[in-house]
């Protein structure tokens, strides 16, 4: 990956935590999901779990640093 090459380490080190993230919530996510269905009913699950995706989204979309969401990585180079 042309990326990686030019970054240096942090870069790599950042991106592997990024993907660690992502597998730790996907794998919590996947062990809950069955509980909170039979707890809210699956409708109402649904409902929430996309509502909390949205806050999450526009979170994201608020922050002043384009670095901090991870949507630029700093081998993307100047504005």
């Amino acid at each position: 990956m042309r990326c990686c090459s030019r970054s240096g380490g942090r870069f790599r080190y950042g991106f592997g935590l990024l993907r660690t993230a992502e597998a730790t919530g996907g794998l919590l996510g996947a062990g809950i999901a069955s509980w909170l269905g039979r707890r809210l009913g699956t409708g109402t699950a649904l409902t929430c779990t996309t509502a909390v995706e949205g806050l999450a989204i526009l979170g994201l979309a608020s922050a002043s640093n384009p670095y901090v969401p991870g949507w630029r990585s700093p081998s993307a180079g100047p504005e």
